[in-house]
């Protein structure tokens, strides 16, 4: 067994990082010594140190992927411009009245088909989606991601346009689509987290690379 990774000697915890025991160790003493102090500290330092490097190397990852794909042929339309153009049916509405994730990921899986997509996502690049704006390739960022949300809730509130009378002449549909409304207003971090794990699903399953 490796020795950093034996049991705790005073909490009794099985697989104690060599940081934990020395912390734990401190924790217990009135009077740490300054060689406990220092060993935490430099093994602190290891693990910034060891972040840092991780972090530098997969941002030069990112940077020669999006160097690559400026290079690539360019889609035909930003991204933006692609998914305002789109158009919801009046099936995917009514999931998303019952079922609001379901009816999103059939959404998203209708409007994102191959090819010449201007948005991409790689299995060799976890929870990272690129998208085409201002005639260049870059990483999707949270207010991209937004700026997608915020369209596709504008889309499926025509519903509520199109059927005033049957939402407020039918007790059930109401009740539906007050729950409805709710949904899309509450969690925003949440949203945005499904939507873009959805659409990174999505386009690594379809994206041979």
């Amino acid at each position: 067994m490796n020795k950093d990774m034996e049991s705790c000697e005073f909490c009794k915890k099985e697989n104690a990082t060599l940081n934990h025991k020395i912390s734990c160790r401190i924790l217990h003493k009135s009077s740490p010594s300054q060689e406990d102090l220092f060993s935490l500290i430099t093994n602190l330092l290891e693990r910034i140190d060891n972040l840092e490097a991780q972090t530098i190397r997969k941002t030069s990852q990112i940077q020669q992927l999006l160097q690559s794909l400026n290079k690539s042929p360019s889609p035909t339309s930003s991204f933006e411009t692609y998914y305002t153009s789109k158009e919801i049916t009046q099936i995917q509405l009514e999931t998303c009245l019952t079922n609001y994730h379901k009816g999103i990921k059939d959404i998203l899986s209708k409007w994102f088909k191959p090819p010449n997509l201007p948005i991409k996502a790689f299995k060799s690049k976890p929870n990272n989606i690129f998208i085409y704006e201002k005639e260049h390739w870059t990483r999707c960022s949270p207010g991209h991601l937004a700026k997608l949300a915020n369209t596709i809730t504008k889309k499926l509130v025509k519903w509520q346009n199109i059927n005033k009378e049957l939402i407020t002449n039918d007790e059930k549909k109401t009740q539906v689509y007050c729950n409805f409304i709710l949904t899309i207003c509450d969690h925003k971090t949440q949203r945005l987290s499904f939507l873009k794990k959805s659409l990174y699903t999505i386009l690594t399953e379809r994206i041979a690379v």
